[in-house]
């Protein structure tokens, strides 16, 4: 059976908002969604449509696909918590443990590697 790799964003680090969003042109509940290395993800909850670094996402070409995107932002929405963006660690947790060692002093003899 061959293995299928799938890369992508995780829903660790969901953040709730309120935003203007261009295609709704209204005030709305949105999914805020850190990636890391993929950037902002913005999930309008009313009108379903995703921004990407500003920029809108493309839209499937298929019957109902806006009320399937609203009912999965909407799960997202509830998983989501209020609160700052998250930091460098919560980000990359598997970075933080090997972060460099700030401020060491070497005695003067020494040369830095």
């Amino acid at each position: 059976m061959p293995a299928v790799f799938v890369c992508g964003p995780d829903n660790r680090n969901l953040r709730k908002r309120y935003w203007r969003c261009p295609s709704c042109e209204r005030i709305t509940e949105t999914v805020v969604r850190h990636g890391g290395w993929w950037g902002v993800d913005i999930l309008c909850c009313r009108c379903g449509d995703r921004w990407t670094d500003g920029q809108l996402r493309p839209r499937p070409f298929q019957r109902g696909w806006r009320d399937e995107r609203r009912r999965r932002h909407r799960q997202l929405w509830d998983a989501a918590t209020h609160g700052p963006d998250p930091t460098f660690e919560e980000l990359f947790p598997e970075y933080a443990a090997r972060r460099p060692v700030v401020d060491v002093h070497l005695p003067d003899d020494e040369e830095t590697p």
